[in-house]
């Protein structure tokens, strides 16, 4: 899969430098570089944007004890950015594209999916601190403890914005 994904990043370029080449000769490389630096300051300003959004999101579905889709979806804004701060036509549609919200919580939710299902068939492995972590119905929490009475007045107050 690692071969795949750099021979089609290598395409990619190849494409794009070929596109940027045909667009200088049409209007020149003044206008061209121009016209890949607009693009990638609007991009990178609304990458910005969104990402705050998302990182709302993050948060909350963390407290929630979720959190697969809204990482993804990070990880996507991530990679909008980077296509769109990289110079190219066809690398800034890309970026563009990942900025829409219903396209990129569609592949954020397929990349959860997957992910979800790799973890559950030992596929994938996730480590934390070096250590694997399994999936839920492997854990076994083997404790002795004792039950420790809470008092109203020792929490926080928390308010409901």
């Amino acid at each position: 899969m690692g071969c795949a994904f750099l021979f089609a990043l290598l395409l990619l370029i190849g494409f794009d430098i070929k596109l940027l080449a045909a667009s200088a000769a049409n209007i020149g490389w003044a206008s061209t570089l121009l016209a890949s630096a607009v693009s990638a300051s609007i991009g990178l300003s609304l990458v910005r944007r969104a990402g705050f959004g998302v990182l709302g999101r993050l948060q909350e579905s963390m407290l929630r004890g979720e959190g697969g889709a809204t990482l993804s979806e990070g990880g996507l804004l991530l990679l909008a950015g980077f296509f769109l701060f990289a110079p190219g036509f066809i690398t800034d549609g890309l970026g563009v594209l990942l900025l829409i919200p219903p396209i990129r919580g569609f592949l954020a939710g397929q990349i959860a999916n997957a992910m979800g299902r790799g973890i559950q068939n030992g596929s994938v492995q996730m480590n934390i601190g070096g250590r694997p972590v399994r999936p839920p119905g492997n854990i076994v929490i083997d404790t002795t403890g004792e039950e420790i009475p809470i008092e109203r007045a020792a929490l926080p107050e928390l308010s409901e914005e």
